[in-house]
């Protein structure tokens, strides 16, 4: 017999999210298995509760107080299937991500390198379709399993049904409230393709290694660079809690770009297709000012622009008085509205 998940209640979030925000759940409860999930799910309609799901708290931004039932996924597994050159990888939502991407290295599988040391867990990775250094989730998922809520039905949702864009998918639209993801399907390379295009990654590994070639690259090499980028840049949550990237980098029609080059020459950019480009956020905010700005226990992180600090005891109205602070001060200069890349929880 199955054993029950234990449901806690006014249950602190505070230790399970990475900005270290005070948040205290109705009902929390950790389940490990679908037979656990099912056993939730009854629970909260038979009380009639929402659901939010919580996976490492590494890209929430959580109020004082969330109604419900809070659920963390904690299903893991990893079973894989070699066809030819390539590798089919079946991940539980509970696994951690960057602990999966060294494993596939050490596997010799390759296609995640560039997407080393990215916190949270791997059922958090399709819902904003993480991406970093130049590569996206979607070109390496093949499907998403997830429970259906009404139905309790485990659907397997392709790559085209999950709608993915630049940190967005169908799990983030308009609704996320419908699925719960307990595992994805990623299709992994057996021989090495290197992506080192993205300029702060190619900056690094010639820093490292000089020119450039074929036989001095290798997809560990790329994670390894990929790693140190982070670590200088992005500080531990545990000593300094926050949620990494606070602001997305926006995409803005290239008109709009040759006027604020006018403005601002050395407004760095990439382009996305021929009519959009996508702006660093961070420049955008250095510039305006903000970093290592303090503001009521919170601030902006001194070596990177972009990522909003807790310095102890910071509130969700802190954090969040701050991020309009930027915003204004982006839209102000650049007329340009940053958009906030965390999921946003609970009230006060």
């Amino acid at each position: 017999m199955a054993v029950k998940p234990v449901i806690h209640k006014a249950h602190s979030l505070k230790n399970l999210n990475s900005l270290s925000l005070g948040c205290l759940a109705e009902y929390f409860c950790t389940v490990s298995t679908i037979e656990n999930l099912m056993y939730a799910l009854d629970f909260a309609a038979s009380k009639n509760l929402t659901i939010t799901i919580l996976g490492e708290g590494t890209n929430v931004l959580l109020n004082k107080r969330l109604p419900g039932l809070v659920l963390k996924i904690d299903i893991r597994g990893k079973k894989f299937k070699i066809e030819g050159e390539f590798i089919s990888l079946e991940v539980g939502a509970g696994e951690s991500w960057a602990h999966l991407v060294d494993w596939a290295l050490n596997e010799n599988w390759y296609g995640l390198e560039n997407l080393s040391l990215i916190p949270g867990n791997v059922g958090a990775a399709p819902i904003q379709n993480i991406g970093a250094f130049g590569v996206e989730l979607s070109e390496r998922l093949i499907s998403v399993k997830a429970m259906c809520r009404e139905t309790g039905e485990v659907l397997e949702l392709d790559s085209r049904a999950c709608k993915f864009g630049y940190r967005h998918s169908i799990f983030k639209g308009s609704s996320p409230e419908n699925f719960i993801i307990i595992g994805v399907n990623l299709r992994l390379n057996a021989i090495p393709t290197i992506n080192y295009s993205y300029p702060s990654l190619k900056i690094e590994l010639e820093r490292e290694l000089g020119v450039l070639t074929d036989s001095n690259l290798s997809p560990r090499i790329i994670s390894s660079a990929v790693k140190k980028i982070r670590l200088k840049n992005l500080p531990d949550p545990i000593s300094l809690p926050n949620v990494g990237s606070f602001f997305k980098n926006p995409i803005i029609e290239r008109k709009h770009l040759n006027d604020l080059l006018d403005r601002n020459p050395g407004l760095p950019y990439f382009p996305v297709s021929n009519d959009l480009v996508k702006i660093p956020a961070a420049w955008m905010i250095e510039y305006c000012g903000f970093r290592g700005y303090k503001y009521k226990n919170v601030g902006v992180h001194n070596s990177h622009a972009l990522v909003l600090v807790n310095y102890g005891s910071g509130s969700f109205c802190a954090i969040m008085e701050l991020a309009n602070l930027i915003k204004d001060a982006v839209e102000q200069c650049f007329s340009i509205t940053l958009s906030i890349e965390p999921t946003l929880y609970g009230t006060d």
